[in-house]
């Protein structure tokens, strides 16, 4: 398993079921954070023997800051901080696909390289440029950076796998506004 998914504390019901979503798309396990503390969770991570550790924490009540951390609870990087999320419930999107395999890769209309290197270092996933048809046969799922729906966020993120032989969108759907230290 590579990443265990939890909350801050008291989430809301839209920011626990985001990390169930995220915990199919990723190939991942949610933790139901209740009064567990920081310590605990890397109990767990360490346990379970798990990549990363991702804390999806809310502003006025919705899934808003993606930090992420090792398995011993040291940060890396930065943080992606949520413009807007979709869940794959609100869009009428395949949510079932289990990952077994994760590649990171861009839509050919995404210019900024630079952040497909820095979300590839946040989730520890190598990025790999070809057609997503030829990706998605060999990988479960494509983590894909897009150019922005939104003039105010930086690029979306969303999730792609394979059914019944076409490509489609699977999870969550994250507009990212900015990074955060």
């Amino acid at each position: 398993m590579n990443f265990l998914i939890t909350s801050s504390k008291d989430p809301s019901r839209r920011t626990r079921s985001l990390c169930k979503e995220l915990e199919f798309v990723l190939g991942g396990y949610y933790l139901q954070r209740g009064s567990l503390g920081f310590g605990h969770i890397f109990d767990y991570a360490r346990f379970f023997n798990v990549k990363r550790v991702i804390i999806v924490s809310e502003e006025f009540r919705n899934p808003h800051i993606f930090s992420f951390y090792n398995k011993n609870g040291e940060k890396i990087g930065l943080s992606l901080v949520a413009k807007s999320v979709a869940l794959a419930r609100e869009r009428n999107v395949l949510n079932n696909v289990f990952s077994g395999s994760l590649v990171i890769s861009m839509s050919k209309n995404f210019k900024v390289k630079e952040y497909l290197y820095i979300v590839s270092s946040l989730f520890g996933i190598k990025v790999v440029f070809d057609e997503k048809i030829k990706l998605l046969k060999k990988y479960s799922t494509i983590i894909n950076l897009n150019k922005p729906k939104s003039k105010n966020a930086i690029f979306d993120l969303s999730f792609l796998t394979l059914k019944n032989g076409a490509i489609v969108e699977t999870g969550p759907f994250i507009s990212i506004k900015c990074f955060k230290y």
